[in-house]
């Protein structure tokens, strides 16, 4: 179940993904060179131009794997999924992680979020359940980010960072759940914030619904984090 989606940019170009992970404009086939072409240089900035793709629900996340990796190559950082619903066409958008020295950042669409920027950020692991359930692993401190020594901070001894704070047990989260938990008062300093761990092996369908629902929790607070194979 799809419980957010957004509208499609108008301006989006549409990329069709088949099974076999081939990416179609129109009725050609893209190649790396070419997709580039297609989305347009922006040398080492951001590229916002809005791509949509149209990948089938049923297969597995591994069929996006060329078409996510280029576009990454490509720096594009507006990326969304179409979606078809009984209302109509829309789309859900991934957020695109940003390699920064001095923060965690993502960019959701068009616009650029920051998930951690000090030492004591809270991360609810998760990763996708059947059905594109909100499965949590964890609920830690954030995993690969741990300190930031221009602000004085000294890197925490082995095992010495786990967050032993209080909360739902793990497990299945509903997105009341996990929306209460992210906006507990006594949590504001740690601004909690999802990584979600995808599986190439994950169905595209389970993947969108799981995203849909983290939208609704958390809004663009969503690090997506690709696991190699």
């Amino acid at each position: 179940m799809l419980r957010t989606t957004e509208p499609i940019d108008p301006e989006s170009l549409i990329l069709t993904i088949h099974s076999d992970g081939s990416v179609i404009e129109g009725e050609r086939r893209l190649t790396q060179d070419s997709l580039r072409e297609r989305v347009g240089s922006s040398g080492d900035a951001r590229n916002l131009r809005p791509i949509l793709l149209d990948a089938p629900p049923g297969a597995s996340m591994r069929c996006i794997k060329d078409a996510i990796e280029w576009l990454c190559q490509a720096n594009c950082v507006n990326v969304s999924f179409r979606v078809r619903t009984p209302s109509g066409d829309s789309a859900v958008r991934l957020q695109i992680v940003l390699s920064t020295d001095a923060s965690l950042r993502v960019h959701d669409g068009r616009e650029e979020i920051i998930l951690v920027d000090h030492q004591d950020v809270i991360e609810v692991v998760t990763r996708v359940g059947v059905g594109g359930a909100i499965e949590v692993t964890s609920v830690q401190y954030t995993r690969e980010y741990v300190y930031f020594p221009d602000q004085g901070e000294a890197m925490p001894e082995m095992e010495g960072h786990a967050w032993k704070g209080s909360h739902p047990p793990c497990g299945t989260w509903s997105v009341d759940t996990l929306r209460a938990f992210l906006r507990r008062p006594d949590l504001a300093r740690q601004k909690p914030y999802v990584g979600l761990e995808i599986s190439w092996k994950d169905r595209v369908q389970d993947v969108l619904s799981c995203l849909s629902a983290l939208r609704e929790a958390a809004g663009s607070r969503v690090e997506p984090i690709l696991r190699p194979e």
